[in-house]
């Protein structure tokens, strides 16, 4: 009987940290949820509980967990939505905030300007548009790649994702440049190393 009773209290402690760490959000219409993770130990596990949201152009699916860890995220909604966060290992509180501004708007109409070209490459029996993008580090390239890929994808485009940063080894082994065919059919979160 006792060690019944000290396997529940355990469960109970385990239980409070596991709660402590678990947070809903509520996201109006065209906001994002920014998640920072950097770190070995350090996890945010997140579920979409109503509504639609994505992740890099990636509509998630509804309550399945996508675990975040070593990078930085922004899952954004179109029309709102509700998502759950569970954190793990040492993580401050502004590593998981919503954000009012958005770079979507301007990723969109981008996205529909290269749609329209494709269209007309289609028409006229010619290969699409090539997009290069260029900055300084952390402002948003690879994001904006992902984003762009995703949507591409998601309208039976095969779009092909070239990583030139040899640094960051999105496609392939680090030190390396990749090119990546991508399809509807393999379009996934865990595709684009969210796990």
């Amino acid at each position: 009987m006792a060690i019944t009773y000290l396997w529940s209290k355990s469960c109970f402690k385990n239980q409070l940290a596991m709660n402590a760490n678990r947070k809903e959000w509520i996201l109006r219409p065209e906001r994002e949820l920014r998640i920072l993770v950097k770190g070995d130990n350090r996890v945010i596990t997140v579920k979409l509980l109503q509504g639609n949201a994505e992740l890099f152009g990636v509509e998630l699916a509804p309550r399945k967990e996508y675990n975040i860890r070593d990078q930085n995220a922004a899952i954004f909604t179109w029309y709102g939505c509700t998502l759950e966060t569970v954190t793990t290992g040492d993580l401050s509180p502004e590593s998981i905030y919503e954000a009012e501004t958005t770079p979507m708007m301007p990723y969109m109409n981008i996205h529909q300007q290269l749609e329209a070209r494709r269209d007309v490459a289609l028409a006229n029996g010619d290969h699409g548009p090539h997009v290069l993008i260029v900055g300084p580090q952390d402002h948003g390239k690879t994001t904006l790649a992902r984003v762009l890929t995703g949507y591409a994808a998601r309208l039976d485009r095969n779009p092909i994702y070239v990583d030139l940063d040899v640094s960051a080894g999105i496609g392939g082994v680090p030190g390396t440049i990749s090119a990546l065919p991508v399809e509807k059919a393999n379009l996934n979160v865990e595709v684009i190393d969210c796990e």
